[in-house]
C-alpha cells in the first residue's frame, strides 16, 4: 500500500487524466468548415437517467426533450459562425435518436458512448457556451464554461415541492437564457 498515492493525490490525477481526455477529444474539432479561425463550442448536458422517474413522479416536473434542445441549438446557430455543438449525457442513445445532427454540427462526445462523468465535465468545462437540460452537473459546468447559457426554464408545475428546495434564481445566473418547458405531458 506504500505505493499508492493518497486519496486526495489519486482525485486530482483522475482529475487531469479526465482533463487530457477532453483536450485530446476536442483537438480535432478546432479547425474545420470555419477555415483557420478558433470553432466556438457549446457543451450540451443531456440529464436523463433516474431523472425520467423522479422528475414526474416526484417533483411534477420534467427534463428536457428534443424539441427544446432544438430550440436551444437554434438559438447558438443564430448568434453565432458555424458552432460545434458537443453532446454528453448519461443517456447518449436517446441523444443519437433525438438531436439532429444532420448539419454536421453535432458530435457525440465519446463517439456517441456514454463516458465518465470527470471525462464529460471536462469536455463541457472547456466550451466556450452551453446548453444544459436539469440537473446540478449541467449548471456548474456553465459556471465554469463561461460565456453564454441556454438552460430549460419552468420545468416543473408551480405547486411542484421541488420549488421548495430548488430556488432558479439562485442556481440560473441573470444573463443566462431559459427556454420554458413543455410541460403538457403532467397535465
Amino acid at each position: 500500500m506504500a505505493n499508492e498515492p493518497p486519496p486526495c493525490t489519486q482525485g486530482l490525477q483522475e482529475a487531469r487524466s479526465a482533463a487530457n481526455q477532453a483536450a485530446r477529444c476536442m483537438q480535432p474539432l478546432r479547425l474545420g468548415r470555419a477555415g483557420p479561425r478558433p470553432r466556438t463550442f457549446v457543451g450540451v448536458h443531456v440529464r436523463r437517467g433516474d431523472y425520467l422517474q423522479v422528475m414526474p413522479g416526484r417533483w411534477r416536473g420534467v427534463v428536457g426533450d428534443r424539441a427544446y434542445l432544438q430550440q436551444a441549438t437554434d438559438w447558438f446557430r443564430a448568434r453565432h459562425t458555424a458552432p460545434i455543438f458537443v453532446v454528453t449525457s448519461n443517456d447518449m442513445e436517446w441523444c443519437r435518436g433525438n438531436m439532429d445532427a444532420s448539419r454536421g454540427d453535432v458530435v457525440f462526445a465519446g463517439n456517441g458512448q456514454e463516458g465518465s462523468p470527470a471525462r464529460d465535465f471536462a469536455l463541457l468545462a472547456q466550451c466556450n457556451h452551453t446548453i444544459m437540460t436539469v440537473g446540478t452537473f449541467g449548471f456548474w459546468a456553465a459556471y465554469l464554461a463561461g460565456g453564454d447559457t441556454v438552460y430549460l426554464s419552468n420545468f416543473t408545475l408551480p405547486d411542484s415541492k421541488f420549488l421548495k428546495i430548488f430556488k432558479p434564481q439562485a442556481a440560473f445566473l441573470p444573463q443566462w437564457v431559459g427556454i420554458d418547458a413543455d410541460l403538457s405531458p403532467l397535465q
